[in-house]
């Protein structure tokens, strides 16, 4: 298998629900930073980690979406889990225009399993090997564009890829999602919405 093990905070069912999409869509950067610290505690606690040798890599994004987005969200969330680690952060990966994740039916998502994923080049390469890689995102689905990139990954020869998400969601939970971006407009805010890391209730 491409990944050696997978790490998450929990199911995308609330607060995930509500607290993810906020990152992404509202750029709220306050709770990538506090999601993305609780996973570096969960990678530490799950014990699948050598946190002196590993670095974290975020899911990429396609220029395009970050600029309309106004946030790289899986490049927040690792920020600040390579923090928690005291690791290297290193955007190795780069992802091609196209239609959203959240857009595609499951089949879609299957059917294209992250084909647009590659390698970015770096003169000398990226020292990877025997290095434990930390690949970090928002939401599994599929489960297809993260097994794709950790393949990609695996070219450079690490000791193996962790995943390592803040929620994994089954069909109720990415239908919802679904409806959820087909709004006209995002909410400009959350029930109970924290404004900073420390006014935020955490997770059980």
């Amino acid at each position: 298998m491409p990944v050696a093990g997978v790490v998450r905070l929990g199911p995308y069912v609330d607060p995930l629900r509500q607290w993810i999409p906020a990152i992404k869509y509202q750029r709220w950067s306050d709770m990538a930073e506090l999601l993305g610290r609780q996973l570096g505690v969960a990678l530490i606690e799950s014990k699948l980690l050598d946190v002196s040798r590993c670095v974290v890599v975020p899911m990429p994004m396609p220029w395009q979406r970050r600029i309309y987005r106004g946030i790289d969200h899986a490049l927040a969330i690792a920020g600040a889990t390579a923090a928690e680690l005291r690791a290297p952060l290193l955007q190795v990966l780069a992802a091609a225009n196209g239609t959203p994740q959240v857009g595609l039916s499951q089949t879609d998502r299957l059917r294209r399993g992250g084909r647009s994923i590659r390698l970015r080049r770096r003169p000398g390469g990226w020292g990877l090997r025997d290095i434990q890689i930390v690949l970090v995102d928002d939401v599994r689905t599929t489960g297809a564009s993260m097994q794709r990139a950790a393949r990609v990954l695996r070219r450079a020869r690490p000791a193996g890829v962790i995943a390592a998400i803040l929620a994994v969601s089954d069909d109720r939970a990415r239908r919802d999602r679904v409806a959820a971006t087909r709004k006209s407009q995002p909410q400009t805010g959350l029930g109970g919405r924290a404004s900073s890391p420390s006014d935020a209730p955490e997770l059980s």
